[in-house]
């Protein structure tokens, strides 16, 4: 797999946790220590530090094998 696909879809995965975690945040009453600590995630992809990208990394990493598994995409 190539290490373009799998920044670009641990980006949309990325995104995907920011946009849910932003309306949770604004519906639930969620710990002040967990706030803080999201608050510090919600930048983009390409700026956080390379431990917390991993998170996203493996997400993208099981689209990426179900991809090949369901559709039999040939992914480089």
């Amino acid at each position: 797999m190539s290490d373009q696909l799998l920044e670009s879809i641990a980006a949309v995965v990325h995104d995907e946790w920011v946009s849910w975690s932003k309306e949770l945040a604004g519906k639930e009453i969620l710990s002040n220590e967990r706030l803080v600590r999201w608050h510090k995630m919600w930048i983009p992809y390409d700026r956080l530090p390379e431990d917390m990208k991993d998170f996203d990394r493996i997400w993208a990493r099981k689209i990426i094998n179900t991809l090949k598994r369901n559709i039999g995409l040939r992914l480089v």
